[in-house]
């Protein structure tokens, strides 16, 4: 992808430093947002979103998500196969609100730490626009 600019104004700063924009979207198929990656809640199971991205993305490795040794600090990057898909969306971002591991018992804690871990791994993976929901949003309290 190519730098993003928003309605001429640079991704970067006078001195280079990189600038974060945000906004909000309400959308029940965020594959078709402007997005390269969304990161998406695992426990003992997929969540809903990401069960909804596994239907739209049936190609993608799923079966190495549910072997992966996923906990707040250690999410997963998994390719989306989009070579038939006309979609920005290439990544996604297995993230768990869970403590310890996807089996432990979800946490605000838990949740702030999965999310800060995502967001370093969609950076990593060079990514540049970022769909991030609540993790731990669907949890029961």
């Amino acid at each position: 992808m190519s730098e993003p600019v928003t309605a001429g104004i640079p991704a970067t700063g006078p001195a280079g430093q990189p600038i974060v924009r945000c906004a909000i979207a309400n959308s029940g198929e965020p594959w078709k947002l402007n997005i390269d990656a969304l990161v998406l809640s695992v426990g003992s199971g997929l969540g809903g979103l990401a069960e909804a991205v596994r239907a739209e993305f049936p190609e993608a490795a799923w079966s190495a998500v549910y072997q992966a040794d996923i906990s707040p600090d250690r999410p997963y990057t998994l390719n989306l196969d989009t070579t038939d898909q006309v979609t920005s969306l290439r990544v996604a971002i297995v993230a768990t609100p869970h403590e310890g591991s996807k089996h432990g018992p979800a946490s605000v804690g838990a949740a702030r730490i999965a999310t800060g871990y995502a967001i370093r791994s969609a950076m990593h993976a060079g990514v540049v626009a970022l769909g991030l929901p609540l993790l731990g949003a669907g949890i029961d309290h």
